[in-house]
């Protein structure tokens, strides 16, 4: 299945010390993408030394390494609202922490990945 990772899911996963790719095999073979928007989020969050520092530094390593698919997006622009047309578009998954956009993502009919008791990942379906 492939899933599109936002910046709060991935900042929460770190805090949970959650297995991102093991965790997210409960529901087929993942494949993870990620839109060039987040890593600019989360190099913004990076700098410092702060908990949510640390938290996305990591996140940015996990990134690096775990063969995470970047996707170039075309000029600025609200990055939620570039993941809901990226995924919407594609039939992805969006892995979110985020409400606001989970219920936008549900409306579509949208799947949504979100993060229960900091490790468990657990699947929305959207109603169209």
């Amino acid at each position: 299945m492939k899933m599109l990772l936002d910046t709060s899911f991935l900042i929460t996963a770190m805090r949970g010390k959650m297995d991102i790719t093991g965790e997210l095999r409960k529901f087929g073979q993942p494949s993870l993408h990620v839109l060039d928007l987040v890593i600019k989020e989360l190099e913004s969050f990076s700098t410092g030394r702060g908990g949510k520092a640390v938290l996305s530094r990591l996140s940015l390593a996990f990134i690096g390494k775990s063969g995470v698919h970047v996707i170039k997006t075309r000029g600025g622009g609200h990055t939620d609202r570039k993941i809901i047309t990226y995924a919407t578009n594609r039939k992805m998954a969006v892995c979110t922490m985020d409400k606001q956009l989970k219920e936008t993502l549900l409306r579509r009919g949208t799947k949504v990945i979100s993060i229960r008791q900091g490790r468990y990942p657990v699947i929305s379906f959207g109603h169209e």
